[in-house]
């Protein structure tokens, strides 16, 4: 049971990362994709260097090993469910005309 649990948690950030990368492409324009997709890899990075810290963890007690990785995951797809909308609206190419589009809105 614990192996097919494993393997549905790495199959579901394999999902959450790919849907993560879709969205950074869809929500940044186009001047400043490429850095915010750098940014996106790199906090993956840094998260990675906690799995040794969660493994050492789950052998002294699997609840909690378990329990932060379940924590993470819920509060991702917190703020997964906060990003806009972006199915058939007009995205701006660059920061400025985002800028002057929020200010004619508001």
């Amino acid at each position: 049971m614990q192996i097919w649990l494993e393997l549905a948690s790495f199959f579901c950030s394999c999902l959450a990362y790919n849907v993560l990368m879709i969205f950074t492409i869809e929500l940044y324009p186009t001047s400043v994709r490429n850095l915010t997709t750098s940014l996106a890899r790199q906090g993956f990075a840094f998260g990675s260097v906690f799995a040794p810290i969660l493994t050492s963890t789950g052998r002294r007690n699997e609840f909690l090993s378990f329990g932060i990785v379940g924590l993470t995951i819920l509060l991702c797809g917190f703020f997964a469910i906060i990003l806009p909308e972006t199915r058939e609206k007009n995205l701006c190419n660059t920061i400025d005309g985002q800028e002057r589009k929020d200010s004619i809105i508001e």
